[in-house]
C-alpha cells in the first residue's frame, strides 16, 4: 500500500465528517507527519465545540436582546473594546478570547484594564475606580 493510501485510510478511520477529512489533508499536504493527524483533529473538534458554543450563546443574545442601558454603555468603546466586553458577557475566559480574536492574552488584560478604568463607569454608576497603594 503506498503511503497516500495508508494516510487516506488513516483519515478515512478517524472521522467520517468530509469538512473533518479535508481539513486533515490540508494538515498532510502541508508537510505534517501523519501521525499527527489524530491530535489535529482533536484540536479542530475543541475549535468546533467553542464555536458551537458561541453560535448558542448569540443565539440567547438574539432571543433576549441586552437593555437599552447595555448598548449606551458599549457606545463609550472603542470597537475593540466593545467586542471584548460582550464576549466577556457572554460568558468566554480570556484564553478563549484570546483564542477567538488572535490577540495574546497579554493584550486580552490590557483591554480589559482599559475598559475597567473607563471614565464611563463614574458617569453612570458614580463611582470611581481606585487603586489601593498599600
Amino acid at each position: 500500500m503506498s503511503p497516500i493510501e495508508q494516510v487516506s485510510q488513516l483519515i478515512n478511520c478517524l472521522t467520517k465528517d468530509e469538512d473533518q477529512r479535508q481539513d486533515l489533508w490540508v494538515h498532510y499536504l502541508s508537510g505534517h507527519s501523519p501521525s499527527t493527524l489524530a491530535s489535529h483533529l482533536s484540536k479542530l473538534k475543541k475549535e468546533f465545540s467553542n464555536d458551537a458554543d458561541l453560535q448558542h450563546l448569540l443565539w440567547d443574545v438574539f432571543n433576549n436582546p441586552p437593555s437599552d442601558k447595555f448598548k449606551e454603555l458599549l457606545a463609550n468603546f472603542s470597537e475593540i473594546e466593545q467586542s471584548i466586553v460582550c464576549l466577556l458577557a457572554l460568558g468566554l475566559s480570556i484564553s478563549e478570547l484570546s483564542q477567538y480574536k488572535s490577540i495574546s492574552e497579554v493584550r486580552i488584560r490590557h483591554i480589559i484594564q482599559v475598559i475597567r478604568y473607563n471614565e464611563v463607569w463614574k458617569e453612570i454608576y458614580g463611582v470611581e475606580e481606585t487603586i489601593d497603594r498599600r
